[in-house]
């Protein structure tokens, strides 16, 4: 396929057809995957999300760029085999070369006019947080397509704001980028010998992501459960459970046995309370074991209603069976305080040998219709689609 893309082989492409099929109409955004754009299709004129993707860093030799790309090909017929009405459809997907010569993957996907998660989100910031139920009812949707594929054995791996979208037709709540989550990471490719811990190619959000992706351990559905926690906690509070952006100042955060609940974030959420600080469990054997089950004990413990003192109805904490129950936390706090330690161990010595750089999704302008429990209507515009799921 040639030498490894580079990004100005992915800029001003324009006009251009790919694979005799892919008119490229405009660039719509650019981070550390690569590019997308917006592409009509020829055969049936469609709008379609054209995504173009660089390999990972530090895959130069000829025999580890086609393991990259037989990779990708792989993880996108894994990701064709989700089939829910929520989760954003691949078009087409494989490899081609920009009349540069310069070869790229690519995938091709349903074009979705709205805007992001995290535009609406942030639109709103400082009206306060929702309740659980109207937090529960925009995201019940995700939790349902989350939970599709992890009864496939598919995890995401960058469940975030800016990878939901809201259709502004429809306000239909839509999920993005299940894509290349094991492609778009070079210890992933055959051969290649590395341990997450030591190449440390982050592909994923930093602010969204578990402490086993902080850490390189290995990620599944519990990774999800997590980001789910981490999302519901940002609609509840109005605010996004971790300050920090930064990868070495989220560290402390991510990492802190106090996980940052609703109610350590001064929201009280009633019962929902100790099933969130299940879901953001620093173990992932603590957590509930996947999408589903989080999302029953929700609704058992919204389901049960009583009097509050103050005349407020809450909820009852119900007796939830989906996983296995937490065990002491003083006992995990003293074993995870040495994990910590070492996960700073591996960060630091990355940072002295070249530094982390991490990388967020690019942001498009974006507009359309947000969902009726988050605000009025706004201008229509482009979505973002940026990708950097990671590996397990």
């Amino acid at each position: 396929m040639g030498a490894r893309p580079v990004g100005k082989d992915l800029r001003a492409l324009e006009g251009i057809t790919l694979e005799g099929r892919y008119v490229l109409e405009g660039f719509v955004a650019e981070g550390g995957f690569g590019a997308v754009y917006r592409a009509r299709d020829q055969r049936d004129g469609r709008d379609v999300a054209l995504k173009l993707l660089k390999a990972p860093e530090g895959l130069n030799a000829a025999t580890e760029l086609q393991q990259f790309f037989e990779r990708f090909t792989l993880e996108a017929r894994v990701i064709e085999k989700i089939r829910h009405p929520v989760v954003v459809q691949v078009a087409e997907f494989g490899t081609t070369k920009l009349p540069s010569g310069v070869g790229v993957a690519f995938i091709a996907l349903e074009w979705i006019d709205g805007e992001t998660l995290e535009a609406a989100l942030t639109r709103r910031r400082g009206q306060g947080g929702r309740s659980p139920s109207e937090a529960l009812h925009l995201l019940r949707p995700i939790f349902e397509a989350v939970q599709a594929a992890h009864a496939l054995g598919i995890a995401h791996r960058d469940l975030k704001p800016a990878n939901i979208l809201i259709e502004r037709a429809s306000q239909r709540v839509r999920l993005l980028d299940f894509g290349i989550a094991k492609a778009m990471q070079k210890d992933e490719v055959a051969g290649s010998g590395a341990s997450r811990s030591t190449s440390f190619n982050l592909t994923f959000s930093p602010r969204y992501a578990a402490p086993e992706q902080l850490s390189g351990a290995r990620t599944g559905p519990w990774t999800d459960v997590h980001a789910l926690g981490l999302l519901l906690t940002e609609v509840l509070t109005d605010r996004p459970a971790y300050v920090a952006t930064d990868l070495i100042k989220l560290y402390p955060e991510a990492l802190n046995p106090r996980r940052p609940t609703p109610g350590h974030l001064g929201v009280d959420v009633g019962p929902w309370e100790d099933l969130i600080d299940r879901a953001l469990s620093l173990r992932p054997d603590d957590r509930f074991a996947d999408a589903g089950s989080f999302l029953a004990a929700l609704d058992q413990a919204l389901e049960r209603p009583v009097a509050a003192a103050s005349g407020a109805v809450t909820a009852v904490l119900p007796a939830v069976s989906a996983g296995p129950p937490k065990g002491s936390r003083v006992g995990r706090t003293v074993a995870l305080a040495v994990g910590v330690l070492a996960v700073l161990g591996v960060v630091a010595s990355v940072v002295l040998r070249s530094g982390p750089q991490v990388t967020t999704a690019a942001r498009a302008p974006s507009a359309g219709s947000m969902a009726a429990s988050l605000t009025a209507p706004a201008a229509p515009s482009l979505a973002d689609a940026g990708v950097r799921p990671n590996a397990r």
